[in-house]
């Protein structure tokens, strides 16, 4: 089963990277839940869509960087915010334990991993910060 599902996204992300340099892109800014799109960060040729000139020759590594930072950032604010979200559900299970040590202990433990998590992601989101900074993207 696992193999067959890295089969299937193996060939999606060739695929992609296939038509890559065909596809057009607008460049309005959009976001999704706040998210931004993975071409965030590309210039855009005529004010409505991305210069194709980024994915040939010398250009492409940086449009690379580019691409992996704005998808890095993204996924440092999912993780924060879903160990936000487990602070928050673990703080209704300590509300609604009424007392009971064991859903106490359930409750508790669920908060303390939602920190360590949040800790986690803040301190990665700083290095990776930190690495981008020095490499340039």
């Amino acid at each position: 089963m696992k193999k067959k599902l890295l089969g299937v996204l193996a060939g999606i992300l060739m695929l992609g990277g296939a038509l890559l340099p065909k596809m057009t892109f607008a460049c309005n800014g959009v976001k999704f839940f706040g998210l931004d799109p993975w071409y965030a960060e590309l210039s855009c040729s005529d004010g409505k869509n991305i210069d194709q000139s980024q994915f040939a020759g010398e250009n492409l590594p940086g449009t690379i960087g580019k691409i992996v930072g704005v998808i890095v950032k993204d996924l440092m604010f999912l993780m924060g915010m879903a160990s936000v979200i487990m602070i928050i559900v673990g703080g209704a299970q300590y509300i609604l334990s009424a007392g009971n040590p064991t859903a106490v202990a359930r409750a508790s433990k669920t908060i303390s991993g939602a920190l360590i998590g949040l800790i986690i992601s803040v301190c990665a989101y700083g290095i990776v910060t930190l690495i981008f900074s020095l490499v340039g993207v």
